[in-house]
């Protein structure tokens, strides 16, 4: 089991182009945890927070379990994101906007036995926004993906 314990607040000085004057303190933390649940399979569990103070506060949440066994990975995430009015395009400039998003997946390896790992994997996200943005993203936003993914294979021990 990992544990960040949170950082001291980071001193962004102009992140922003759009706002060379506005600086931001950055706080995060996360903690992470893993199991081993047979020979082959474990659970990997990842909880973040983050929080911008700029202008004005916003604050993110994540949840990310991950069960995997040799050949097969299901994954899903949940977020909480506050974003401004003016990240998304709307009036007022200053309103903090709830967004939320659950993503489901799974991932299955091709190629174990070399140097390196390769698999094929699909999710599917859905998005849960106030009704006043259904203009820009629609009445239910979702999401799909399909991916390979190569990585170095993983040592052993």
């Amino acid at each position: 089991m990992a544990l960040m314990a949170p950082t001291r607040p980071d001193y962004l000085k102009s992140p922003e182009e759009l706002h060379p004057a506005e600086s931001v303190r950055r706080t995060t933390a996360s903690i992470m945890h893993l199991t081993k649940l047979t020979e082959g399979s474990h659970l990997a569990t990842t909880f973040g927070w983050g929080r911008n103070r700029g202008d004005q506060a916003t604050n993110a949440f994540l949840i990310e379990p991950s069960y995997m066994t040799k050949t097969y990975t299901v994954f899903a995430r949940g977020e909480y994101v506050q974003k401004t009015g003016e990240e998304l395009g709307r009036l007022p400039d200053d309103r903090t906007i709830p967004i939320k998003q659950f993503t489901l997946g799974v991932s299955r390896e091709i190629v174990k036995a070399q140097p390196y790992q390769l698999a094929l994997g699909a999710s599917v996200t859905y998005s849960w926004k106030p009704n006043d943005l259904d203009g820009l993203y629609g009445k239910n936003p979702v999401g799909y993906w399909i991916f390979l993914r190569l990585r170095p294979a993983a040592m052993g021990h």
